[in-house]
């Protein structure tokens, strides 16, 4: 196999490999955005619904 070739081979499959990896990481760091979003709209949830308690009771 002349050396072009297996070059051309491996550099397609270390760039593939890193592109998997760096589509990982991404994927990754949007769950974590948006496990925080969901938990501060689940706070905020929480708050206007003790206001709205709140608002009942007057």
């Amino acid at each position: 196999m002349p050396i072009s070739v297996l070059t051309i081979v491996l550099v397609s499959v270390i760039g593939g490999l890193l592109y998997a990896a760096y589509e990982q990481h991404v994927k990754l760091q949007i769950s974590k955005n948006n496990n925080q979003q969901d938990s501060e709209t689940q706070q905020q949830m929480a708050a206007l619904k003790n206001e709205l308690k709140s608002l009942k009771k007057l």
